[in-house]
C-alpha cells in the first residue's frame, strides 16, 4: 500500500511488514526501531500502522523528528466482542470474508476503480495468520492519547474527507490535543490516503522531511 511512498527517498526508507513482527502494537514498534539506522526519523502510519507510529513516538520521543498519523485513533477503548467478531469472520470465512465485512466498505466510493481493486489484491495477499495477528494489535493496543499531548515534534494528522473511521470529527479533536499538532484534510479521499490520494500525501511528506532534517529517515 506504500508502494507510491516509497519512490520518495528509497535509500532512506523503511517499510517493514508488521505482521512478521507479532500480535501487539508494542512488539511491532520495537522491532520496527531496530530496522532505523539513522539518529531522527519522521514517523508515518495509516489506521493501525498509526497507532504503532504513535507507540514508535512512545519509546523513543527523542528521535522522532516528525510524526504523520493517517485514518489513526490515538484513543482506544477495550472492545472484547468485537474483537471475538472479527477473529471469528477471519477463522470461519477466511481472508476474503474479511475483506467483504471489514475493508471493502472502506472503499464504497472506489468499489470499480483501480484502487479498490489493488488493495483487494493486497488484502487477499495476506494469510489468515497474519491477518489474525492484525487484528490483535489492533484490539489490544494502549491508549496514546498523551504522545501526542506531551510531543515535543511536530504531528500532522491526516484524514481523507470522505473517512469515517476514526473520521473528520475524531481527527480534528486529536489535532487539538497539542500546539504542535495541525490538521490536514485530503479532498475526495477515504482512509486509505497512501493509496487514494498519494500525490497529496506525498507532497505532505516531502515538506514534512524538508522542514525537519533534511538528514533524516522515514
Amino acid at each position: 500500500m506504500w508502494r507510491s511512498q516509497l519512490r520518495l527517498m528509497p535509500e532512506r526508507t523503511t517499510a517493514p511488514d508488521l505482521y512478521d513482527f507479532g500480535n501487539n502494537i508494542e512488539q511491532w514498534a520495537a522491532k520496527s526501531l531496530d530496522l532505523i539506522s539513522q539518529d531522527r526519523f519522521v514517523v508515518v502510519g495509516c489506521s493501525v500502522g498509526g497507532s504503532c507510529a504513535l507507540e514508535l513516538a512512545n519509546l523513543a520521543p527523542d528521535r522522532v523528528a516528525a510524526a504523520i498519523l493517517i485514518g489513526t485513533k490515538a484513543r482506544c477503548d477495550p472492545d472484547p466482542i468485537s474483537h471475538a467478531a472479527s477473529l471469528g469472520t477471519v477463522l470461519d470465512k477466511g481472508v476474503a470474508g474479511a475483506w467483504e465485512r471489514y475493508w471493502k466498505p472502506l472503499f464504497r466510493n472506489d468499489h470499480a476503480s483501480g484502487i479498490a481493486q489493488q488493495a483487494k489484491k493486497i488484502a487477499l495477499e495476506q494469510s489468515s495468520e497474519d491477518l489474525i495477528c492484525g487484528l490483535d494489535a489492533f484490539y489490544t493496543r494502549k491508549s496514546r492519547e498523551h504522545v501526542v499531548m506531551e510531543s515535543p515534534f511536530p504531528i500532522h494528522v491526516v484524514t481523507g474527507d470522505r473517512d469515517d473511521l476514526p473520521g473528520l470529527k475524531y481527527s480534528h479533536q486529536l489535532a487539538e490535543l497539542s500546539k504542535n499538532a495541525r490538521l490536514h484534510v485530503v479532498n475526495d479521499c477515504g482512509h486509505y490516503v497512501p493509496m487514494m490520494q498519494s500525490i497529496a500525501l506525498n507532497k505532505l511528506i516531502a515538506d514534512v522531511v524538508r522542514d525537519t532534517d533534511t538528514n533524516c529517515a522515514w
